[in-house]
C-alpha cells in the first residue's frame, strides 16, 4: 500500500503542475491475496493441460478482493488483444477463452475432489 500510495502522490503531484485536472480518488482498497491451495490448483491444472501461464499481480479490483477475506479465491486471466479489457474492443481468441476455461475446469476438479 505504501508503493501504491506513493505511485498515486507522484502522479496527482505531476497532473496538477502540468494540467488543469480535477481528481477525484475511489476509496482505497487494500490488496488481496489470492489463496495459495487455489493458485497451486490453477498451476497444476495448466501444466496437466500443457497450458502455458504465468503467476502475477494483478491491479485488478475484482470481486475476488472482498471475497478472498472469507474464502479461498484465486483468479484466471486470459490474454487480450493490445491488453484491451472490460470494454466493447476487448478480443480474446478462442483458443485462449478454451485454454483458460480448461485450466478453471481442472482448478474446480481438484476442489470438488477434496
Amino acid at each position: 500500500m505504501a508503493t501504491l500510495k506513493e505511485i498515486i502522490n507522484e502522479f496527482r503531484q505531476y497532473a496538477e503542475e502540468n494540467f488543469k485536472v480535477d481528481i477525484v480518488q475511489n476509496p482505497p482498497k487494500e490488496p488481496a491475496h489470492m489463496s495459495e491451495k487455489i493458485m497451486d490448483y490453477i498451476r497444476e491444472s495448466c501444466e496437466e493441460n500443457g497450458l502455458s501461464y504465468e503467476v502475477l499481480t494483478s491491479g485488478a479490483n475484482h470481486d475476488a478482493n472482498p471475497l478472498s477475506r472469507r474464502m479461498n479465491a484465486g483468479m484466471i486471466f486470459i490474454p487480450s488483444k493490445d491488453g484491451i479489457s472490460h470494454n466493447p474492443a476487448e478480443f480474446s481468441s478462442d483458443e485462449d477463452i478454451e485454454a483458460g476455461a480448461k485450466a478453471m475446469l481442472g482448478a474446480v476438479e481438484r476442489l470438488l475432489n477434496e
